[in-house]
C-alpha cells in the first residue's frame, strides 16, 4: 500500500517508517513487521497513532535482554510486558524468536510444526503472537523465499531497476499460484503437480520461440527473409535454412512483416 525507497542518505529506519505508515494514521489497521523494523519508539509511536503493530525484533531495538533463555525447550516461552502496553516474547521454535506488539496479551497458542521421523505434524505451544505472525507473515516470508530460488535480480547503481526486478519476480510467483489452482480444479484426478521450476522453464520457452524467416509463428505473425544484395554469392550449404528450406535471396522480397 506504500513503499519508500532507502537512499542511503542518513535518513534512520524510525523516520522511513512514520514516513509510509503516516497514510494510515487513526484508521485502525494492524501492520507486521520483520527485525528491521520493530522498536520499542515505533510501538509506541504507532500506539499513539491507534495503529496495531508486532513483528519480530532485535536486542538492539529495546528488546529486553533479560527474556533471552538458549535453555529454553521447543514450544518454550518467555515474556515481559510494560505499564503501557508493549509485549515482549522470547519463544523457542525451530531456532528462537524473538517478538514484540503493542495489542497482544501473553496469552498462550497453538503452531504445527513437523518433526522427523513423523509423518504428521505436531502441536506446539507458542505466544499467540507468535501463532499470528506465523499466520499472516508466512505469506511474505515464502515469497521471499521463492523469490531467492530463481530470481531475476543483478546488483546495479539504480534502484529502480532492482524494484522493476523484485516486480517481476513477485509476478512469477503469483502466475505460479494461479497455474497450480486452475490445474487442480481443472484435472482434479491428475497426479501431476506443477513445479516452480518446470513453470518458470515453461514460461520462458513460450517466450523464446525462435522465429524462422518464411515460416508462421508466434500469433501467426509472417516473418519473410531480408534480401541482402552482398550475400547473393553465398555457395555450399549456406543456401539451406535450419528446416531445410531454400534461403537464396529473391529479387521481389522486402523486409518486414505483417500481422
Amino acid at each position: 500500500m506504500n513503499f519508500r525507497v532507502d537512499l542511503r542518505d542518513g535518513t534512520t529506519k524510525e523516520d522511513m517508517m512514520v514516513s509510509i505508515l503516516e497514510p494510515f494514521k487513526e484508521k485502525g489497521y494492524t501492520v507486521w513487521g520483520d527485525n528491521a523494523f520493530v522498536s520499542v519508539e515505533m510501538l509506541r509511536r504507532c500506539k499513539d497513532w491507534k495503529i496495531n503493530f508486532a513483528g519480530t525484533t532485535r536486542t538492539t531495538f529495546g528488546f529486553p535482554k533479560q527474556l533471552i533463555d538458549e535453555s529454553l525447550e521447543p514450544g518454550e516461552w518467555k515474556w515481559l510486558m510494560t505499564d503501557d502496553g508493549l509485549l515482549a516474547a522470547y519463544w523457542s521454535d525451530v531456532g528462537f524468536v524473538k517478538l514484540m506488539s503493542n495489542f497482544h496479551n501473553p496469552i498462550s497458542g497453538l503452531v504445527y510444526r513437523r518433526v522427523t521421523g513423523q509423518a504428521d505434524k505436531t502441536a506446539r505451544d507458542a505466544p499467540v503472537v507468535g501463532v499470528n505472525y506465523n499466520d499472516l507473515m508466512g505469506g511474505t516470508d515464502l515469497n521471499d523465499w521463492m523469490r531467492g530460488l530463481y530470481t531475476t535480480a543483478r546488483i546495479g547503481k539504480k534502484w529502480w531497476k532492482c524494484l522493476f526486478f523484485w516486480c517481476l519476480d513477485a509476478s512469477m510467483i503469483n502466475a505460479f499460484l494461479l497455474h497450480k489452482w486452475c490445474f487442480k480444479h481443472l484435472h482434479p484426478h491428475k497426479k501431476y503437480i506443477p513445479t516452480f521450476a518446470n513453470f518458470i522453464h515453461s514460461v520462458c520457452r513460450e517466450l523464446t520461440i525462435e522465429l524462422v524467416p518464411g515460416t508462421f509463428r508466434s500469433r501467426h505473425r509472417y516473418i519473410m527473409p531480408m534480401h541482402n544484395a552482398k550475400s547473393t554469392k553465398t555457395t555450399g550449404n549456406d543456401y539451406l535454412g535450419p528446416n531445410g528450406e531454400d534461403r537464396r535471396a529473391r529479387a521481389d522480397a522486402v523486409c518486414g512483416g505483417g500481422s
